[in-house]
C-alpha cells in the first residue's frame, strides 16, 4: 500500500481547534505576562530583603519604576537598592513595551479573533452528539459532506490540510485540522458519541490505521472506509471496517451499467441525486416500541397512510428479504428499506 506523501507530511499535524491560536498565544501573550510577572515578584521580594519596604511599598516602587512615571522613591535608597532600581528599569522597562507590542501584533493580525472561533468550534464538536465523522475533505470527502448536508445529518470533518479550513468555517461544517489517525484529533472530532465514521482519505494505509483507531476509540461505531486497492478490502475488514467502498470499482461497475442499462440508471441517479430529489431511498428502523411491531405489512397500512413503498427488509442479523409478502410480520429490530418521496419517508419515520 503506496501512502500519500503529502499526508506522510501531515501525520504529526496538530489539532487546530484543540491547540489553534495556542503557540500565537503563548508567544504573543502569555509569553510577555508571565516575564512581566516574574520581574515584578523578584523585584517586589528584592526591595523587601534589600530596603525592608513593606510588601505594598516594594510594589508601588515597582509600579512607578516600570511604568516610568517619575514619582519620588518611596524611602532613601541603599546602594544595592540603586542597583536593582537601574536593573529593573532596563529590563522591566522593556518588557512592558515588548508585552505592549505583542499585544497590538496578536490583536491587529486577527489572532484575536482567530482564537474566539476556536474557542466557538471546540464548544460546537463537544455539542455534537450521534454524528459522522468524514476523514478526508479531498474529492471523495467534499460529495460525502454534500449527501450529509442534503439529508441533514450531523457530521464533522477531520483533515490534516489547513487550506481546508477556510471553506469548512465558511460553509459553517464542524471540522478539525489535525492528523486523521491521532487518537486525540478523533476526540476531539466526538467519536466516543459519534455514530460513524467514514475513513476517505486517498491513502490506504491511512484508512486502515482510521479504522483501527476508531474501532479502539468506540467499539460500537460504525466504519465506512475507501480502498484503493483491491488486496485492501481485506485488511481493513480485518482492522474493523463495517463496510468497505472502493470509488475505481463502483465507478467501473457504473459505467458499464450506463453502457447496458443507461434508462436504470437515469432512474436511479433520479433518486440519489442532490437538490430536490422526486424519490429517496430511505432505511428505517423499527423500535421496540414501535406501534407496527407484530403487524404485517398488510395491517400497518404502510403504502395506504404514507405513500411509501417497502422494498425490502433488513432484519437483524443483517440478511434481506427483498419485496416482502404482505403477510410479513415486521418485527422490533427490522430496518425497513423503503422508496418514496422526501416527505413520504418523514411521514413513515413519524408513523415507526
Amino acid at each position: 500500500m503506496a501512502v500519500n506523501p503529502s499526508h506522510q507530511k501531515n501525520v504529526g499535524a496538530r489539532s487546530s481547534t484543540a491547540l489553534l491560536g495556542q503557540p500565537v498565544l503563548f508567544r504573543l501573550v502569555l509569553l510577555p505576562l508571565a516575564l512581566l510577572i516574574i520581574i515584578f515578584v523578584v523585584s517586589i521580594t528584592l526591595y523587601i530583603v534589600l530596603e525592608g519596604f513593606t510588601f505594598l511599598e516594594a510594589l508601588y516602587m515597582v509600579v512607578i519604576t516600570v511604568s516610568t512615571v517619575g514619582f519620588q522613591e518611596v524611602r532613601h535608597l541603599s546602594s544595592g537598592g540603586r542597583i536593582l532600581t537601574i536593573c529593573l528599569i532596563v529590563a522591566g522597562v522593556g518588557t512592558v513595551a515588548f508585552a505592549i507590542s505583542r499585544l497590538f501584533e496578536f490583536v491587529l493580525e486577527g489572532h484575536l479573533t482567530g482564537f474566539r472561533r476556536s474557542r466557538r468550534m471546540q464548544k460546537t464538536l463537544r455539542e455534537l452528539e450521534g454524528h459522522f465523522i468524514i476523514c478526508g475533505f479531498g474529492r471523495v470527502g467534499h460529495h460525502i459532506a454534500e449527501e450529509f448536508e442534503e439529508h441533514g445529518v450531523p457530521f464533522a470533518v477531520v483533515d490534516p490540510d489547513p487550506k481546508h479550513e477556510e471553506e469548512l468555517t465558511a460553509r459553517g461544517i464542524p471540522h478539525v485540522i489535525g492528523s486523521v489517525t491521532e487518537d486525540v484529533v478523533l476526540e476531539e472530532a466526538g467519536i466516543p458519541r459519534a455514530r460513524g465514521i467514514v475513513a476517505a482519505v486517498d491513502s490506504d494505509a491511512e484508512n486502515v490505521l482510521i479504522t483501527l483507531t476508531a474501532r479502539v476509540l468506540n467499539p460500537s461505531i460504525f466504519i465506512v472506509a475507501r480502498s484503493s486497492e483491491f488486496e485492501t478490502e481485506t485488511k481493513l475488514k480485518r482492522a474493523g471496517a463495517d463496510r468497505v467502498v472502493s470509488p475505481y470499482v463502483i465507478g467501473g461497475r457504473r459505467m458499464a451499467s450506463m453502457a447496458l442499462k443507461p434508462a436504470t440508471i437515469d432512474f436511479l441517479d433520479t433518486i440519489v441525486k442532490p437538490g430536490d430529489m422526486m424519490l429517496c431511498v430511505e432505511e428505517l428502523s423499527v423500535g421496540e416500541s414501535s406501534k407496527v411491531v407484530g403487524k404485517s405489512l398488510e395491517d400497518a397500512q404502510i403504502r395506504e397512510k404514507a405513500g411509501a413503498m417497502v422494498l425490502a427488509v433488513r432484519h437483524q442479523d443483517g440478511s434481506y428479504e427483498f419485496n416482502p409478502a404482505q403477510d410479513y410480520k415486521i418485527q422490533a429490530g427490522d430496518s425497513l428499506v423503503v422508496l418514496g418521496s422526501k416527505n413520504q419517508c418523514s411521514m413513515l419515520s413519524e408513523q415507526l
